[in-house]
């Protein structure tokens, strides 16, 4: 089975931009930055920005068989950290097909929103949907737990036929750090 990235010439990167945002970046398979990406210098720096604190942290990419490009990590709030997600295009610009109309998403969990999630790890399922697996905070005296959810493929929400309310809590884990299909 041909790998799409090196179809398409790509590699792909994600990371933090410490205090500004998450950051994705193209690198041409000689490995050169591909200058055409992003804003500027083969780079685009993503700010989620959820409250104001710009701290957001990319941990999985994913690319779409259109090329576009889907980042998930987490993004600190005032209230505390929720998964978060953006679409760019295969240029590296925001995707305003997805979320909000400005590429982004973020979630949390609805049967406790006041628990931390943390995403470390995503997967695109064939139907656009996305899978996400991390961390979620544990209640005052109780460890973290395991939480995988479902996202709908255009950002717009967690997938309420997935688990209950498109999440799935594995108390026995303290943390998933990877999934696949």
């Amino acid at each position: 089975m041909p790998n799409r990235l090196t179809d398409l010439g790509w590699v792909l990167a994600v990371g933090l931009v410490w205090l500004i945002g998450c950051e994705a970046a193209s690198v041409q398979a000689a490995g050169q930055l591909d200058q055409s990406f992003g804003v500027s210098r083969g780079y685009s720096v993503l700010p989620l920005n959820q409250g104001g604190l710009d701290r957001d942290q990319a941990r999985a990419i994913g690319l779409r068989p259109d090329g576009r490009i889907v980042l998930a990590g987490f993004t600190q709030t005032a209230s505390g950290t929720v998964a978060g997600l953006y679409q760019v295009t295969k240029q590296g610009l925001p995707d305003s097909s997805f979320g909000e109309g400005d590429g982004k998403a973020t979630f949390l969990d609805p049967s406790e929103p006041a628990l931390s999630v943390f995403i470390l790890a995503m997967v695109l399922q064939s139907d656009g949907q996305i899978l996400l697996a991390g961390e979620r905070e544990g209640l005052p005296g109780s460890s973290n737990s395991g939480i995988v959810l479902r996202g709908r493929a255009d950002g717009s929400g967690l997938d309420s036929g997935f688990g209950t309310a498109g999440v799935v809590v594995i108390g026995e884990m303290r943390a998933v750090y990877a999934i696949a299909l």
